[in-house]
């Protein structure tokens, strides 16, 4: 029997501490993080082209999650994950807008979608997971969660063991909350990890640098003007960007850091098992994410983090015979870096990076109800293609 239909009204409403758009026939749940500053201060506007493009054309409920930018990346992501986990037991239980709450139940009807340092959020959440028996006490499910965390922190920063202690301390008390949610929440036990191991995210623009990328050099803004840029750059932007060096070598700046969330995932051993269900949309010519043209952008290969994802990341995955989505589009316009095209500040430009996210998640839907690997990675040499 099909579901009844309802005029569609693309509206956010506020649900604990984030935005969501309740669609009447919902198909899929796509939960989005935005960029730094953008994912943080009216996201539900800087992204409202895209996201209204997944309620109409995938009939996708829409759930928008603003956080705190912490220097702390594991606080972050972590208040993420607790929020998440609150929303679904909302539209499970609470919200009249919801006429199928059995879409809400399963796991694999939830989606990430995450742009800049909203996808290091989505990352470190998945590098962290670690399959277990969900039929564990739950003390003893938490204490066997708990040490492969340390484990984990240990591997990372054994070469700082002043701060192991500290950075553990960052992650266990969030995690802790948000495990609390999540076990009284799935009575069914259908989840096998409070975190998101085997959960489809597409990463636009994947962005895991430090405390530095969130100072561009003005000649990255073609608006401003090569002139104005050339006296912006000495004057207040570099000096800007040195403190931001000096901040970070001494461990003070965003943590972890860009080389440890590489290591992070490196170093664990289920990274073989991880990023199944993962697919990254790339620009040629970003400046702050990188891509996989390293002679289009003036960045080393060593601080691109689409390079890193793609480039090193991935073969190991294919070797466990895993096929990871990427596509990288070229000619993207967007007056800004290309880095910043999910914002749809221009409607031309704004239209193919929507399209290429529908098709990522269809691509995804598609990969995951079938046994064997589907290999997607493509570059095209036109955005419009």
């Amino acid at each position: 029997m099909s579901k009844p239909t309802f005029k569609l009204t693309f509206q956010f409403q506020p649900i604990s501490h984030s935005w969501v758009a309740v669609h009447p026939n919902a198909e899929s749940i796509v939960q989005f993080i935005g960029e730094a500053f953008f994912g943080t201060f009216f996201p539900t506007l800087w992204y409202r082209r895209l996201l209204k493009t997944l309620y109409f054309d995938r009939g996708c409920t829409i759930v928008v999650i603003p956080y705190t930018f912490r220097l702390s990346h594991w606080k972050s992501a972590l208040q993420i994950l607790e929020e998440q986990y609150r929303i679904r037991r909302i539209l499970k239980t609470e919200n009249a807008l919801v006429r199928d709450n059995a879409i809400y139940d399963d796991d694999r009807n939830y989606y990430w979608l995450a742009h800049g340092v909203g996808a290091k959020y989505v990352v470190l959440l998945e590098a962290m997971s670690v399959e277990r028996n969900r039929s564990l006490p739950r003390q003893q499910l938490w204490e066997t969660i708990k040490n492969d965390i340390e484990q984990q922190v240990a591997l990372v920063y054994a070469s700082k063991p002043a701060l192991q202690h500290r950075r553990l301390q960052e992650i266990l008390k969030p995690l802790d909350r948000a495990f609390n949610i999540w076990y009284e929440l799935q009575t069914d036990r259908t989840s096998q990890s409070p975190l998101i191991r085997d959960r489809a995210s597409v990463l636009l623009s994947p962005n895991f640098s430090s405390l530095r990328s969130i100072i561009p050099s003005a000649s990255w803004l073609p608006g401003l003007g090569k002139f104005l840029a050339s006296i912006l750059d000495p004057i207040f932007v570099k000096p800007l960007q040195k403190l931001c060096d000096t901040i970070d070598a001494a461990d003070r700046g965003s943590t972890p850091t860009q080389a440890q969330t590489h290591e992070t995932i490196e170093y664990s051993d289920r990274v073989l098992d991880l990023f199944n269900l993962t697919a990254v949309l790339s620009f040629v010519g970003d400046r702050i994410a990188g891509d996989t043209q390293s002679a289009v952008v003036p960045r080393t290969q060593e601080k691109s983090d689409l390079y890193w994802f793609v480039d090193r990341l991935y073969p190991k995955l294919n070797a466990n015979l895993t096929q990871p989505l990427h596509h990288e589009l070229h000619g993207i316009r967007t007056g800004l870096d290309p880095h910043f095209a999910p914002l749809g500040i221009r409607q031309t430009t704004s239209k193919v990076v929507d399209r290429w996210v529908v098709t990522m998640l269809e691509r995804l839907e598609t990969k995951r109800s079938r046994p064997s690997p589907l290999p997607l990675r493509s570059r095209v040499p036109s955005a419009m293609a």
